[in-house]
């Protein structure tokens, strides 16, 4: 199928033409840093961002405008995550 955005440039609220589940891990970083995520179901994530420091927050189901370099498995407890980019 033909993209006829393809050769355009993306901003940060442009809509995420890339995106995958998130499978939280306690040991490995996400291969991309999203631009943002979202929420399938309300709970807490455990993230880490890029300079190293970890928090626990509690989110609602939809889009979440952070982005995380890691989604713990421990410490989470929302779910159907995707990650945008």
């Amino acid at each position: 199928m033909p993209d006829t955005f393809v050769n355009n440039s993306v901003n940060l609220n442009d809509p995420a033409p890339n995106f995958e589940l998130i499978t939280p891990s306690d040991s490995t970083d996400m291969a991309t840093v999203p631009r943002f995520l979202i929420v399938g179901a309300s709970g807490s994530i455990k993230m880490t961002d890029r300079r190293g420091t970890t928090i626990v927050i509690q989110v609602q189901a939809g889009v979440v405008p952070l982005r995380p370099s890691r989604v713990w498995a421990t410490g989470t407890t929302a779910t159907s995550l995707v990650a945008c980019w």
